[in-house]
C-alpha cells in the first residue's frame, strides 16, 4: 500500500521549507564562528561537543528543508525519515555539547549512554514507522529532551544560572512547539511549529555560546 507523505498545502510547504532554510543558514554561520573560538579555548573533548552539536543542529535544519521542499513521492519519503530521525540527533547532539564540556565523568557517560541509547531506538523505529505512532516517538523526544530531570544537580552545579534559564527556557519553547507539530486539524500548525523550533534552537545555541565560549 502506498502512503502519500505530502500532507500540506503548497503555501504551507513553501513557508515549511524558506523557515528552516533561513535555519540552516543562520545556524551555519554562528556554527562557523563557535568552531573558530572553540578550537582556541576547548579542550580536544569540548570541541568534539560542539562539533556533534553543530553537526546535528545542521542536519536537523537542512533534513527538514529537504523533506518539504522535495515534490518527488520517493524522496520526500526518504527525507521524511531523515526528518523526523535528525531530531533524535539534535537531541542527544544538544545533551553532547554540554556534557563533553562540563560533564565528562562517570553521571555524564550515563547520560550519554541513555540518550545514544534511545537515538538508536528511535532510528531504527523511524525507518520502520515513520507513518505511524507520531505520538509515542513525540513522547521519546520529550522524554529525552527532559531526561535532565533524571538528575538535575550534576548539571546545576556544573553550569551558570543564566545558561540554565536559557536551557529551560529553550526547552519550553521546544515542548510547546510540539502541541503544534501534533495538530493536524488545522492549516499552518506545521510552520508554527518551526517557528518554535527556530526560537528554541536559538536559545539553545545562545546558552552554549555563553556557556562556553564568551
Amino acid at each position: 500500500m502506498k502512503t502519500s507523505v505530502i500532507t500540506y498545502s503548497k503555501e504551507e510547504e513553501l513557508a515549511n521549507t524558506i523557515s528552516h532554510v533561513v535555519g540552516f543558514i543562520l545556524a551555519l554561520f554562528g556554527l562557523v564562528f563557535m568552531f573558530i573560538q572553540a578550537n582556541s579555548q576547548l579542550s580536544f573533548w569540548g570541541n568534539v561537543g560542539v562539533w556533534v552539536y553543530g553537526v546535528s543542529l545542521l542536519t536537523t535544519f537542512a533534513a527538514s528543508s529537504l523533506y518539504h521542499g522535495t515534490i518527488d513521492g520517493r524522496l520526500k519519503l526518504f527525507y521524511k525519515k531523515l526528518d523526523h530521525i535528525s531530531i533524535y540527533l539534535l537531541i542527544s547532539g544538544s545533551y553532547a555539547v554540554i556534557i563533553f564540556n562540563r560533564l565528562m565523568n562517570a553521571d555524564g557517560y550515563v547520560f550519554l549512554t541513555a540518550l545514544y541509547g534511545m537515538t538508536l531506538i528511535g532510528v531504527w523505529f523511524k525507518f520502520r514507522y515513520v507513518h505511524r505512532f507520531k505520538v509515542v516517538s513525540t513522547i521519546i523526544y520529550i522524554i529525552m529532551g527532559y531526561i535532565i530531570f533524571a538528575n538535575p544537580m550534576v548539571f546545576f552545579d556544573v553550569l551558570e544560572r543564566n545558561t540554565i534559564i536559557l536551557l529551560t527556557v529553550s526547552g519550553l519553547f521546544y515542548t510547546i512547539g510540539t502541541g503544534f507539530y501534533l495538530w493536524k486539524s488545522k492549516k499552518w500548525t506545521h510552520f508554527t511549529w518551526h517557528v518554535f523550533v527556530l526560537i528554541a534552537a536559538s536559545l539553545h545555541f545562545l546558552a552554549v555560546y555563553r556557556e562556553l565560549i564568551s
